[in-house]
């Protein structure tokens, strides 16, 4: 193979290695033929011991009836499809993506935190006719070499981004057949700057400042941007990341980068913004002590107005666990207690303990109620009716929803 196509060839072979998430390629006998470095470090094996061996053997991690029946379903429907399911050795939530290819599938493994449903891979895609790679490694005989090289081309295409190659300057040279097919532009209107046309006016300027840094910098490239569907005209936000590929002197001769679809997440997010805001409004209105608890470390770190108030405190000397000090001493170890087993167990708790008043001094009685939900307990308080300051009794009620709602006045926020 010449120089230049060596070149070119491990140029593709970088773009599938700069991939989020693990990539494997398996043919019609589901014989692994290739798989990236993150596959490698997912299945914990190297890639000589991966190549040429069953998938079912050789990655046990990664092995469950949901995969085994997408990718049956993949290989008879030819078309793309994806599962979500737990590993059996790790516990692991994994996303696999599946496509199907002239001669097998090729199947994109993520890491996820739970179960979630997902869209469709590409909107309104059509299955892709894509070759098996005959040898991935970059050989010296020019018509094989040739034949790897444009196997390599079109198993890009077929992978679930949009996928795409950047000169040194900045300017674009190459994009895959989705990144086509989802902007409407063909790869012509692509070259130079004509990609911008693709992204949100909004997004145009602050994309080319991030970019432009990492063109002159050599960094890595990372940004969130919206992108036009050229067939209904709306916007998506993609996740987009490219990393330099560097000659043998380290000088840099392309980018490349993919762009990963999150607008599900960026919805996603944008509810629980609301929501979080809606809860904000109910904590500091509510006739109740409101603050909220972090299930992964135990550390409060929300106190309405009214909690401040009350204690005459500021929340720096609130968080974490400052607010235990306003405890009674005799009903501390007792309460602590408590709070803790219900963030081990997540198993509700109510319990009446005494509270100080910050300007006074004295103690009135609080009844206290928890539940540990994920993601961290939400909590409230309700004075109860004034008693002889050592006797005082009030009500407090905790709750770790993390969704309010107008029938629990008593709930709190989670930020």
């Amino acid at each position: 193979m010449s120089n230049t196509k060596q070149t070119e060839y491990e140029t593709l072979i970088s773009m599938i290695e700069t991939l989020s998430g693990a990539f494997f390629f398996i043919d019609d006998t589901d014989t692994i033929m290739y798989a990236n470095a993150r596959a490698q470090v997912l299945s914990g094996a190297t890639r000589e011991e991966l190549c040429g061996t069953l998938l079912w053997r050789s990655a046990p991690q990664l092995v469950s009836t949901a995969l085994y029946q997408a990718v049956l379903k993949t290989r008879q429907t030819q078309e793309p499809t994806e599962v979500e399911y737990a590993s059996p050795v790790t516990r692991r939530w994994l996303h696999v993506q599946l496509a199907p290819t002239v001669g097998g599938i090729m199947l994109q493994f993520h890491e996820v935190r739970a179960a979630a449903r997902h869209q469709e891979l590409v909107p309104n895609s059509q299955p892709l006719s894509v070759a098996a790679p005959h040898s991935l490694p970059v050989g010296s005989n020019t018509s094989t070499g040739k034949q790897a090289e444009d196997d390599m081309r079109v198993l890009i295409d077929a992978i679930p981004q949009l996928v795409w190659i950047m000169r040194p300057d900045g300017g674009g040279e190459y994009c895959n057949q989705r990144w086509c097919d989802y902007t409407g532009m063909t790869f012509q209107q692509a070259q130079g700057d004509g990609w911008l046309q693709a992204i949100h006016p909004d997004d145009q300027q602050p994309t080319l400042v991030v970019w432009q840094r990492s063109v002159q910098t050599g960094l890595p490239y990372e940004t969130e941007q919206r992108v036009r569907q050229g067939t209904t005209g709306a916007y998506r936000w993609f996740l987009v990341r490219a990393l330099p590929y560097k000659d043998r002197q380290g000088t840099i001769v392309k980018w490349v980068g993919t762009s990963t679809d999150i607008d599900e997440q960026k919805q996603a997010e944008a509810r629980a913004k609301a929501s979080e805001e809606n809860w904000h409004v109910l904590a500091e209105t509510v006739p109740q002590l409101v603050w909220t608890t972090r299930a992964e470390d135990g550390l409060s770190d929300y106190f309405n107005r009214r909690f401040c108030d009350y204690t005459h405190a500021t929340w720096e000397q609130l968080y974490g666990y400052g607010w235990s000090q306003f405890l009674h001493p005799d009903d501390a170890e007792r309460t602590l207690a408590l709070r803790e087993q219900s963030l081990r167990t997540g198993i509700s708790y109510a319990v009446e303990h005494r509270f100080r008043e910050g300007q006074t001094g004295c103690y009135r009685w609080f009844l206290a109620r928890a539940s540990g939900l994920a993601p961290a307990p939400i909590s409230t308080s309700r004075n109860g009716r004034r008693k002889p300051c050592a006797k005082a009794r009030s009500a407090f009620a905790p709750s770790s929803t993390p969704i309010l709602s107008g029938l629990l006045p008593t709930r709190g926020k989670r930020r």
